[in-house]
C-alpha cells in the first residue's frame, strides 16, 4: 500500500469515527424520534405549513403577502415549545460542529497534500521575485553607468567645444595676420609697380620731349641754314645746335 492510500484511509477512517461519536452524543441532524413521536401530528402540520409557498412569501415580505392568523397563531406556538427550541439548539451545535469538523479535516488534508507543491510554488515565486530583483538592480546599475559616462561625455564635450574654440580663434588670428601680411605685401607690389610705371611714364615723357626738341632744332637749323648759306654760319649753327641739344637733354 502507498503512503498515500494509507493517508487517506487513516483520514477517513478520522472522519467517519468522529462523525459517528458525535452523532450517537448529538443526535441526528433533523429532529430526533423521540421529538416526531411525541409531536408527529403536530409536527407533520408545522412542516406542510412552513414549506408552503404561500408561507415563505409572507416570511419574506409580511406586509406584502399576509397569511392566515390562525396559521400564524399556530406557527409561533409550535417554535415557542421549550422542546422545539432544545432541538433546534441541538440541530445547531450539531450543524456547527460538523462544518468546523469538515474545515479542519480539509485543511489537514490540503497542508498534507499541497504542502509541497505550496512550498514548491513559493519557492519558484521567490526565485522570480530573486531573479526581478536581481535584474532589476542590474538594470539600475547599467543605468548609473549609462548616466555616469553621459556626464563624462558632456564634460569631454564642453572641454573639446572651449579646445575648439580656443583653437578656432588662433586660426582666426593666423588668418587675419597672413592677409595683413598679404595686404602689406600687395600694396607694397602696387606701390613699387605704380612707382616704376610712373618713372616709365616720365622717362617715355621726357623721350618724347627730347624728341620733339630735337625735332624742333632740326627744324630750326634747317630754316638757319636756308636763311643763312655760308660755311661759318653753318658750322656755328651746328656748334650750337650741338650744345642746344646737349643742354636740353
Amino acid at each position: 500500500m502507498t503512503p498515500v492510500k494509507r493517508y487517506l484511509l487513516i483520514f477517513f477512517g478520522i472522519y467517519i469515527g468522529v462523525g459517528l461519536i458525535a452523532n450517537f452524543l448529538m443526535g441526528p441532524p433533523g429532529f430526533s424520534k423521540a421529538y416526531q413521536q411525541k409531536y408527529k401530528a403536530e409536527h407533520e402540520r408545522y412542516l406542510e405549513i412552513v414549506k408552503s409557498d404561500e408561507y415563505k412569501l409572507h416570511a419574506q415580505r409580511p406586509a406584502l403577502h399576509p397569511f392566515d392568523p390562525a396559521l400564524t397563531a399556530f406557527i409561533e406556538e409550535y417554535e415557542g415549545r421549550e422542546e422545539f427550541k432544545r432541538e433546534k439548539l441541538r440541530q445547531a451545535l450539531y450543524h456547527n460542529f460538523f462544518q468546523f469538523f469538515t474545515f479542519i479535516m480539509l485543511v489537514v488534508l490540503a497542508v498534507h497534500f499541497g504542502r509541497k507543491p505550496l512550498l514548491d510554488f513559493l519557492d519558484g515565486q521567490i526565485a522570480d521575485l530573486r531573479v526581478k530583483i536581481d535584474r532589476a538592480k542590474q538594470t539600475r546599475e547599467a543605468a548609473a553607468q549609462r548616466k555616469q559616462g553621459a556626464q563624462e561625455k558632456m564634460g569631454r564635450l564642453h572641454e573639446e567645444k572651449e579646445e575648439t574654440a580656443r583653437e578656432t580663434e588662433a586660426l582666426i588670428a593666423r588668418e587675419k595676420a597672413q592677409f595683413e601680411d598679404l595686404t602689406r605685401l600687395t600694396l607694397g607690389h602696387v606701390d613699387r609697380e605704380t612707382e616704376d610705371r610712373k618713372r616709365e611714364e616720365e622717362h617715355a615723357a621726357a623721350q618724347r620731349v627730347k624728341e620733339e626738341l630735337v625735332a624742333q632744332s632740326i627744324d630750326l637749323l634747317v630754316e638757319r641754314y636756308k636763311a643763312q648759306a655760308s660755311p661759318q654760319v653753318d658750322l656755328a649753327q651746328i656748334d650750337q645746335f650741338i650744345r642746344e641739344v646737349e643742354r636740353r637733354t
